[in-house]
């Protein structure tokens, strides 16, 4: 009783809860911001995706998790397209400079379909998976055989097989 005394008296410290998707690259957090705000892939407001992006990248370092390079680089890169957003027009010359949003747009675009074509080929079965192989049960009846004379091949030398097989395993369970 003494034992269960001590078990009650015990203040276990609550579970840590945390609700912080995870993903895979900067490409996938970028892309799931995108459909949450259901815009346009290719005019982004950028300031919103930047600040909503940075605040992932915080929530992630204060968990002292450690960030890849190609997060911080992400963050770097739109932190530069929301500054150039952001300047006015100085001269004719910017007016015939991209969007510079384009190439991340393109980039998104592309990643969306390598990940339509990833979740396509995972549907696939896979061997260990979903699919398995028997042992090598073949090469092991050819070895015993030798490869099968075609020439006189009918149903009855087929049916003389099977049951020659049959018999085998049998012998091979009861041993």
């Amino acid at each position: 009783t003494m034992a269960q005394t001590q078990q009650t008296d015990m203040h276990f410290p609550e579970v840590l809860e945390i609700d912080l998707p995870i993903f895979e690259g900067p490409f996938d957090l970028l892309l799931e911001l995108i459909e949450e705000h259901e815009v346009d892939i290719f005019d982004i407001p950028i300031s919103l995706i930047t600040n909503e992006y940075l605040e992932y990248i915080e929530k992630l370092e204060s968990l002292n998790l450690e960030l890849g390079a190609e997060w911080l680089q992400m963050a770097a890169r739109l932190t530069y397209i929301k500054s150039r957003m952001l300047l006015p027009a100085t001269s004719d010359d910017d007016e015939d400079e991209p969007d510079p949003r384009e190439k991340l747009a393109w980039q998104l675009v592309q990643h969306k379909k390598y990940q339509l074509i990833l979740d396509k080929m995972d549907k696939l079965p896979r061997l260990g998976r979903d699919v398995f192989a028997t042992a090598g049960r073949e090469d092991d009846f050819r070895k015993q055989t030798g490869p099968p004379d075609i020439e006189g091949a009918n149903i009855g030398a087929l049916h003389e097989a099977v049951v020659s097989m049959l018999e085998s395993e049998e012998q091979g369970q009861q041993e």
